[in-house]
């Protein structure tokens, strides 16, 4: 993936711009998780490689639709400034769709019987 969103941006400040969040995101997901594991609940494996599998799968695809169009803009002739605006207008919204729906898909999955007993 790495290497693809490079290609696609060919830019390495660029790339590094949307590793960031992700490693943040990462951060605050496993800090989350060893808080929960306090609490005495038993965090399988396969949920923490389920988890961030998600967190880079869905940090690389957003960062490829913002960054993208951030790219063709500052192609185009916008400054740094319009780049943002027309980037977060025309590319904004799919992210948070996408986001809201995974989401709630995420959650009702939760609710059904015995989702991850096949995990151990």
């Amino acid at each position: 993936p790495i290497l693809i969103l490079g290609y696609v941006l060919r830019s390495p400040r660029l790339l590094l711009l949307a590793l960031t969040p992700m490693l943040f995101e990462i951060l605050v997901g496993f800090g989350f998780l060893y808080f929960v594991s306090l609490t005495g609940l038993n965090i399988s494996y396969y949920a923490l490689m389920i988890m961030l599998m998600l967190i880079m799968a869905l940090s690389w695809d957003y960062a490829l639709f913002m960054l993208t169009r951030y790219k063709a803009e500052r192609e185009a002739g916008a400054t740094v400034e319009q780049a943002i605006v027309e980037m977060v207008a025309k590319s904004g919204s799919i992210v948070v769709v996408s986001g809201v729906v995974l989401s709630i898909c995420w959650s009702v999955m939760l609710g059904l019987p015995d989702m991850f007993k096949t995990f151990g």
